[in-house]
């Protein structure tokens, strides 16, 4: 008698809406990176990487991961495919306001509580930065809030990390 009977048929598409923990990895890359050339005299990279590590950290949590059955013979193979939130200007503020309530909530009132600001005003503050930063030498002058994104992108990190450990990956839309 075979252990096996039957074989199981591997679904043809699955589909997940929620934290991708791809895009978190990379969103912790940028920020570890930024961390790590923190207090260093390398302004242009540390915000760059502060920056973009934000717009990763808000666009996994809005993404719909679909995985497709590739048709091969033998164990079943799937092939990712992500749909997430384009945003050609990389504005940090319309992301965030694109986020679902629930989450802009949350992430606003663990940032106040932290900070005792509004996550907002400092997005508004550095909705551009990875842009502007990432050409500064096209710029004659630029400033930017340095302690905003090392803020908002920690703030991100924990938010996300939280949800994971509760086990909130996926999500209706």
């Amino acid at each position: 008698m075979a252990l096996y009977s039957t074989m199981i048929t591997p679904p043809k598409k699955i589909i997940n809406k929620g934290i991708d923990p791809f895009i978190y990895m990379d969103a912790t890359e940028f920020h570890d990176t930024a961390e790590l050339i923190k207090g260093g005299n390398k302004t242009r990279a540390l915000i760059v990487n502060y920056a973009f590590s934000i717009e990763l950290y808000i666009k996994c949590l809005f993404v719909t991961t679909e995985f497709n059955l590739i048709d091969k013979p033998g164990y079943p193979n799937y092939k990712r495919s992500i749909k997430t939130l384009r945003d050609p200007k990389h504005d940090l503020l319309k992301l965030f306001e694109k986020l679902p309530i629930s989450d802009q909530s949350e992430i606003s009132n663990l940032y106040s509580n932290k900070y005792q600001a509004k996550i907002s005003e400092h997005l508004n503050e550095i909705k551009g930065d990875f842009i502007k930063w990432r050409y500064a030498f096209e710029k004659q002058q630029l400033s930017s809030c340095t302690s905003a994104l090392e803020q908002i992108s920690d703030t991100l990190k924990e938010y996300i990390e939280n949800q994971m450990r509760e086990g909130k990956f996926k999500r209706q839309s």
